[in-house]
């Protein structure tokens, strides 16, 4: 199947904030109650180095991704490591009690907007996308990585959703439409328009279904990462991609590229 980059409700600037942190707060909470992201610990093992490694995290979204990989550290590498959380429309409470509840990890938030095809200078780091570049069409997916190869910053993109899940999707998915409105009431932080949102007027049900299926369609696969490395025109960057598995039919695909110092590195 073709990537098809069909829309997302909760991209658009007439989507309502309060919807959309709603919608990114459930998301978290799918990710984190099945640790989605902690596989990609060891491939961020292999990059980390020095004593205050920053991670610039892009289109957090509620946050919990990069800090699900993270905690997945082992302590003496996790404990070197700052995450600074980022978005286009920051979820602003999520993100402030993500920082305040992240277990000892050194958590801190932009409360402004950052776009990620747009990262301001002053945000210096090794930089991460968890469940995001799909947002992107493929011209603007290749602008993101040309910022991080002109500016010479590592930069690491995961994603567990694919088109090969779309077929089973409908398996998992709708048990956890039905476990999101058991917990919804425990959701943290509280808030009563998720119940009204969830229960009564059912727009976060509805969106997630939809944008979960249109997140598979818009997944980029190993071959269409590649591409996209492949015509950024600098030979001094090292890239990795591949796939590594997840919880029960989930798959982490990732692209992963740092500046080298000696001679360039084939993309694998």
């Amino acid at each position: 199947m073709r990537r098809l980059h069909i829309f997302e409700l909760h991209d658009h600037d007439w989507f309502p904030d309060t919807w959309r942190d709603l919608f990114t707060d459930a998301l978290s909470f799918f990710e984190a109650s099945m640790d989605l992201y902690a596989p990609a610990a060891r491939l961020l093992e292999l990059v980390i180095d020095g004593e205050d490694f920053v991670i610039v995290d892009l289109c957090s979204g509620a946050g919990q991704p990069v800090v699900t990989a993270v905690a997945a550290l082992g302590d003496d590498i996790a404990g070197r490591v700052r995450v600074v959380l980022t978005d286009k429309y920051p979820n602003v409470a999520s993100l402030e009690r993500l920082s305040k509840e992240s277990g000892g990890l050194d958590v801190s938030y932009v409360e402004t907007p950052v776009d990620a095809l747009s990262v301001p200078d002053d945000l210096t780091g090794f930089r991460t996308l968890f469940s995001s570049l799909h947002h992107f069409d493929e011209d603007s997916a290749r602008a993101i990585l040309e910022d991080a190869v002109a500016k010479r910053r590592g930069i690491a993109v995961f994603e567990f959703t694919d088109r090969r899940l779309l077929p089973r999707l409908l398996v998992y998915w709708l048990p956890f439409l039905v476990r999101l409105l058991v917990k919804t009431p425990s959701i943290v932080p509280f808030r009563r328009k998720r119940i009204l949102l969830t229960y009564l007027v059912p727009v976060i049900p509805v969106v997630l279904c939809w944008d979960g299926v249109v997140s598979c369609l818009r997944s980029y696969s190993e071959d269409d990462l590649r591409g996209l490395v492949a015509r950024l025109g600098d030979d001094d960057y090292s890239w990795r991609v591949g796939t590594v598995r997840s919880t029960g039919p989930f798959r982490v695909t990732y692209l992963i590229g740092q500046p080298q110092a000696g001679p360039a590195a084939a993309t694998r």
